[in-house]
């Protein structure tokens, strides 16, 4: 297994689920070719990384840190194999999902998030990006093969170098590219600026995602530490700017923070409100679910000393909420 749950969590995977062998902690890729040189029997396992097992005692055992991969570009990591995948299944199966207007499928542009938020299992590691060129190689190649039009972006954060994101956006145009795209991650609005939205608009985007996850500014500094450079007027005038490209806008929020008060949620629905009538089409409100490896996580375990990860995934029905807070219980958050 691999992913930021079981790196989290390998552990409790590695006792509790007999079915997993070896689970691989961060990026997976390289770790995975030599799992697979060890299997066939070519490398000992004391030369492997980036793994978790068992030994032959039945300890669990961490081998040797991975470095993260600096190279992200197909010469060293190909494009997904989805030539492998039924992918006339998965296309049909996507429809209709969010605001899409065709074929799509997801793509990465880029890998970790140099901000600090304590929710999020990918904040402060360092920020990898694939070259433009490669990242529309990629679109070109999945509209030539499967037909697909539309690319939902799943970076953590995909505005963070303004060079790139244009560099993007030229070459889909350069190349006269009849697609359209969308962040359903979101995009920092502190450093998203009127030239970034209408090239992306230009190139095909049409739908954009803000985070601010709040409307305290309080909470957004002492509890999310979001950033100095991030406030909540400027995601206004983002909003607003962007709809007037005629963009679509989302914005997402996250209730029941650890040491938020009932008074702070009633101003995240205020500024959601807020948000509306400037021009943002979509709010939603998730609760809030603490994720091992992050800040908020250890909070919350401090509060509750038998939480079990698995009990957790049922917390993101919004009728099976947990308080981390003395202010404001389960019962009204849901």
């Amino acid at each position: 297994l691999g992913g930021p749950h079981p790196s989290a969590l390998y552990d409790e995977i590695l006792k509790n689920v007999p079915a997993v062998d070896f689970v691989a902690i961060g990026e997976g890729e390289e770790s995975l070719l030599g799992l697979l040189e060890h299997l066939g029997g070519r490398l000992d396992l004391n030369e492997l990384s980036g793994l978790a097992v068992r030994d032959k005692s039945g300890d669990i055992i961490v081998l040797k840190s991975s470095k993260r991969i600096k190279n992200l570009n197909k010469e060293n990591i190909p494009f997904p194999a989805r030539h492998l995948l039924p992918m006339e299944n998965y296309i049909q199966a996507q429809e209709g999902h969010g605001p899409s207007s065709g074929r799509w499928t997801s793509i990465l542009s880029s890998r970790g998030c140099p901000y600090g938020c304590t929710f999020c299992e990918s904040r402060r590691t360092a920020w990898i990006a694939r070259t433009p060129k490669d990242v529309v190689d990629e679109m070109e190649h999945c509209l030539k093969e499967w037909g697909i039009n539309e690319f939902h972006f799943e970076d953590d954060n995909m505005t963070i170098n303004k060079e790139r994101l244009i560099g993007i956006c030229d070459e889909i145009i350069s190349r006269k590219l009849k697609i359209k795209w969308q962040t359903p991650n979101g995009i920092r609005a502190s450093v998203t600026d009127s030239e970034m939205l209408t090239k992306m608009k230009e190139s095909g985007c049409l739908h954009i995602t803000l985070a601010p996850e709040t409307g305290s500014e309080r909470v957004l500094n002492e509890i999310i530490e979001k950033g100095k450079d991030f406030n909540l007027s400027q995601l206004k005038d983002c909003g607003a700017l962007a709809h007037s490209l005629g963009l679509k806008v989302a914005a997402y929020f996250i209730i029941g923070l650890p040491g938020e008060t009932r008074n702070e949620v009633k101003e995240t629905i205020k500024y959601a409100k807020e948000l509306a009538k400037c021009g943002v089409d979509e709010v939603a409100f998730g609760l809030f679910i603490p994720l091992p490896g992050t800040p908020l996580w250890d909070i919350a375990k401090k509060k509750n000393q038998q939480m079990d990860f698995l009990d957790l995934l049922a917390v993101g029905d919004m009728k099976k909420a947990v308080s981390w807070n003395d202010d404001i219980n389960a019962e009204e958050l849901n």
